[in-house]
């Protein structure tokens, strides 16, 4: 994400500042070992001998940088702000160049964004997945196009699953499991569609939620505002291979329910029988407690909480 020099004036305060935390002698051993280590900033050749974490790093640079306005800092050093589109970094609604430490940009008009270094591998990593994943992959169809079908047809989940040598897509309309067969994948085309799929959900997804991971159980929340939804997709490896993948997700359309100051009667307007409702406004009114809500595949559970 970078390819651009260090901002050596920086680096310059940078090092007297460490070497008044962790000493001369620790900074110059530091020094002669990052070469050996192959890594490549002294920050994280600080971090991985223990003499400085990557969060401690980030401060020093976040009083270094107060003054600054060519750089722009996270508050907490974290990239929860920034975004994935389009093959690029996004803060609110402009592309930022995020770094870990400041760059030279020969008059790149690009904003950079510090964020701490581990944060900023995370968001490397997942660049790389979406270029080698997404960009160069012309599917029929995007995980938003079959999300969208899917609402259309007021399906409650899709599942991607792989058989034989296609992936087979199928909508749970009305409690029914109901194949679309129009559109089915081959196996490579399948892969390619859940790596994007991947990628994007890890975008949206806080944690240690990971695109190229596919030998465990992945959970992710995706939202898409413009289809008024959210996705609750969940990765499934197969348990064999370790490399083909089982992926469901569950829509959640956002639903307007006028709001009524009697909960009693807004629980029967959505079809509750009426001792229902009245044991659910006397449960509401108790303090301290646990309730749980439980139910077959669009039961209601959602909207009762909602």
């Amino acid at each position: 994400m970078t390819g651009t020099r260090f901002d050596s004036e920086v680096y310059k305060v940078f090092a007297e500042k460490v070497k008044q935390r962790i000493g001369e002698g620790r900074f110059a051993e530091a020094q002669r070992k990052r070469s050996i280590m192959e890594h490549p900033h002294i920050i994280k050749t600080l971090h991985t001998l223990g003499y400085l974490s990557y969060r401690e790093s980030f401060e020093i640079l976040r009083d270094i940088l107060k003054d600054r306005n060519d750089v722009e800092v996270s508050p907490d050093g974290t990239a929860s702000d920034l975004i994935i589109r389009d093959g690029k970094v996004w803060k609110e609604d402009r592309p930022v160049l995020p770094v870990f430490f400041p760059l030279l940009l020969n008059g790149d008009s690009v904003r950079q964004y510090l964020i701490t270094f581990d944060e900023y591998e995370i968001l490397e990593r997942r660049l790389s997945a979406l270029s080698a994943s997404g960009e160069s992959v012309d599917l029929e169809y995007t995980p938003k196009d079959l999300i969208r079908e899917a609402i259309e047809k007021e399906a409650s989940d899709f599942h991607l699953i792989p058989k034989f040598e296609n992936y087979h897509v199928f909508f749970r309309i009305h409690g029914e499991f109901v194949e679309q067969k129009h559109l089915i994948m081959n196996k490579t085309m399948g892969m390619r569609f859940i790596d994007v799929l991947m990628v994007e959900a890890s975008a949206h997804t806080k944690g240690s939620f990971s695109a190229d991971e596919r030998k465990v159980y992945q959970d992710a929340r995706l939202v898409y505002d413009d289809l008024n939804c959210e996705v609750r997709l969940a990765y499934i490896p197969d348990g064999r291979t370790m490399h083909h993948g089982e992926v469901v997700g569950r829509i959640i359309v956002r639903k307007k329910i006028k709001a009524d100051p009697d909960v009693g009667k807004l629980l029967v307007n959505l079809g509750y029988y009426p001792e229902h409702a009245e044991v659910w406004e006397y449960v509401r009114r108790k303090k301290g407690v646990l309730v749980v809500v439980s139910g077959p595949t669009n039961s209601g559970k959602s909207t009762l909480i909602v």
